[in-house]
């Protein structure tokens, strides 16, 4: 009983150990996991021992998850960035063509890394409505890359009631990709979404959805029932995004399909390989 209750003391105190090296700036641990493809092992594991740490376990576990949207981000933007300038062409020749003499004002739900700072116009004012206040940080050191992009307003708040921050009809873009995954409500987002747009002013979404009947979907059921994946990454989940956007209330919706391919991390991005993008207008 005594070699347990030492084995026990010895299994916390290293997990703790593990746990502060992991979060130094630069840390040897995460460059090997990384190096060697095992940092969602890692992260599934590490969640599971911070679920007894409250408040202070989320935390960590929301930065292990920030950790690895930055080891995954370039291997996803490598299968998405090519489905981009088509999905953004419409937005870049609205900026530049100027038909009202000002510059548009975008809003992007959910910025995360900026990753769609290349696609927007060369001169807008924009508006951020990102929950995660880490990512304002990110966000200001990028925009001294893009300097024709004014930051109008960063709001760490959900994208489900934007009433206090953004008023009815005065955005000329929305922007969400790889958001409605991890929202609260998606039927208050993209309600919120169609009022904050000005009449005419278009959505712009990539998001990935379930997979079609089979094996894959069965599995993504059973991680949403159970609530594990959510836990896992942070909020994530699983649904039939492409049909909710239709049903909400836009006067036209053009979507397009894709399946993307991984070679690395296949166990986690195998479930969100199925996606839609494209532009609902109010």
């Amino acid at each position: 009983m005594q070699f347990f209750l030492y084995l026990f003391i010895a299994l916390l105190l290293l997990g703790n150990l593990v746990v502060l090296l992991i979060f130094q700036e630069k840390s040897p641990i995460l460059d090997f996991l990384i190096k060697h493809n095992w940092y969602f092992p890692y992260h599934v594991v590490l969640t599971l021992y911070l679920l007894p740490l409250g408040e202070f376990g989320r935390e960590l576990r929301e930065k292990s998850f920030m950790n690895f949207c930055h080891v995954i981000g370039p291997i996803l933007m490598k299968e998405i960035n090519p489905h981009k300038p088509e999905l953004f062409a419409g937005l870049k020749a609205a900026g530049e063509s100027g038909k009202s003499g000002k510059p548009l004002t975008v809003l992007e739900i959910g910025i995360g890394p900026c990753t769609n700072f290349p696609y927007y116009p060369g001169k807008c004012e924009l508006v951020v409505v990102e929950p995660e206040s880490f990512f304002r940080k990110e966000v200001e050191q990028k925009l001294k890359s893009y300097p024709g992009i004014h930051l109008k307003g960063f709001y760490d708040i959900g994208a489900e009631d934007m009433t206090s921050v953004i008023d009815s009809g005065t955005i000329d873009a929305v922007i969400g990709t790889l958001v409605l995954c991890s929202v609260n409500n998606n039927d208050s987002v993209l309600r919120e979404v169609l009022r904050v747009l000005k009449p005419g002013g278009k959505y712009y979404f990539y998001e990935h959805v379930k997979s079609k009947p089979s094996w894959k979907r069965k599995i993504q059921e059973f991680l949403h029932w159970s609530t594990i994946w959510r836990y896992w990454m942070c909020g994530c989940d699983f649904y039939d995004t492409h049909k909710l956007i239709k049903k909400t209330g836009f006067s036209t919706v053009e979507c397009k399909e894709a399946y993307l391919s991984y070679s690395k991390f296949s166990l986690p991005l195998e479930f969100i390989n199925h996606n839609y993008y494209g532009i609902a207008t109010k």
